[in-house]
């Protein structure tokens, strides 16, 4: 597994897989593409819309691509604080995808995360998918100048896991 962090978050992500950053005046997106239909995006927005404001665009962007596309509630807490999770499931290429979507709100930023893969690859690369979520840890970035700390200051902060730095 590789690294990748910056000045507020980090998350660990598969050998091989190919990393994109786009950054915006108040937000940035990290895509992370596997091979065959795997892929994850972690989007920090900085204006702070609501998490369920992020995942209604996300569905309803989903939806204009997909008419038919079903949603279902998820159950997921995000670094203890109320999150809006929903799954969604649509045809591709004539393949039933799954997109998870998973949103919180932190003191300084609105964290999204979207990750899908068709019910093919599902098996095979739907564990790295979550293991990325799992792995990713968010550090308020109230301090530009200084680096992201050691792993210990997320034990409590991990967004998308129950897991802390000392249940490697």
């Amino acid at each position: 597994m590789k690294n990748y962090q910056d000045q507020s978050i980090t998350f660990d992500y598969p050998e091989g897989w190919e990393l994109t950053r786009e950054d915006g005046p108040e937000e940035y997106a990290i895509s992370v593409e596997g091979p065959g239909t795997a892929m994850w995006i972690v989007n920090v927005n900085f204006s702070r819309p609501t998490a369920d404001e992020l995942v209604e665009i996300a569905i309803q962007s989903l939806r204009s691509e997909y008419p038919t596309c079903d949603v279902y509630d998820a159950n997921e807490q995000i670094c203890l604080l109320p999150t809006t999770s929903k799954d969604v499931d649509f045809f591709k290429y004539e393949l039933v995808s799954r997109a998870c979507l998973r949103a919180c709100e932190t003191e300084n930023a609105t964290i999204l995360v979207i990750y899908q893969v068709s019910d093919n690859d599902a098996v095979e690369l739907e564990e790295h998918l979550k293991a990325m979520t799992d792995s990713l840890m968010f550090c308020t970035p109230d301090d530009e100048d200084e680096e992201i700390p050691d792993a210990d200051v997320f034990k409590f902060d991990n967004l998308f896991g129950s897991h802390g730095a000392d249940d490697e």
